[in-house]
């Protein structure tokens, strides 16, 4: 693998970097998404369209994929995109923004298919992938303890379908 960056991507900061099922690597940054076709040996910017004609722009916090193979993308600022890669489908959820203008967003996938999507402050959101509604979550109605725990910088759905969060205030808080 050899890598000579040109263009936007020279002075652009990588944040998160994945591959998908088809050999293809994915890199988020602060001003979009790049896929790298290691056939091709070359990058080419993300630039799928939603039917509503919202495209994958701004910093990407956060790059995951699901079981099926598909690609979510957190964007700070605007919400989360899911590629569906067989369907060649780019689909946006709003997710309602925080006072404080959500920035970092941090994704996951438990057990059920569903994508957790964790602001850099509260509240949490569940997306249901089949019926694709976006819900709000709250850890515990316990304003004190969403304060106690900080920032949440990271996500992980346990093999119990538990909630890991990784914090700025305590640590690893379940």
């Amino acid at each position: 693998f050899k890598f000579s960056p040109n263009g936007d991507l020279r002075d652009n900061v990588f944040l998160r970097i994945l591959q998908d099922k088809h050999n293809n690597i994915w890199v988020s940054t602060e001003s979009g998404v790049y896929v790298y076709d290691p056939y091709k040996e070359k990058f080419r910017r993300f630039d799928r369209i939603t039917p509503e004609n919202k495209k994958v722009e701004g910093v990407v916090s956060d790059m995951i994929a699901d079981d099926d193979g598909d690609i979510w993308m957190a964007v700070e600022e605007r919400g989360v995109f899911h590629y569906d890669i067989a369907k060649d489908e780019l689909i946006f959820y709003s997710i309602p923004i925080v006072e404080d203008g959500m920035k970092m967003m941090s994704l996951c996938q438990d057990n059920n298919n569903r994508i957790w999507v964790c602001p850099y402050s509260r509240p949490f959101f569940l997306i249901d992938k089949r019926t694709k509604k976006v819900s709000e979550f709250n850890l515990k109605d316990d304003d004190h303890f969403l304060y106690e725990i900080g920032e949440v910088s990271d996500v992980l759905a346990d093999q119990y379908n538990q909630l890991l969060l990784a914090t700025s205030q305590k640590g690893l808080v379940s």
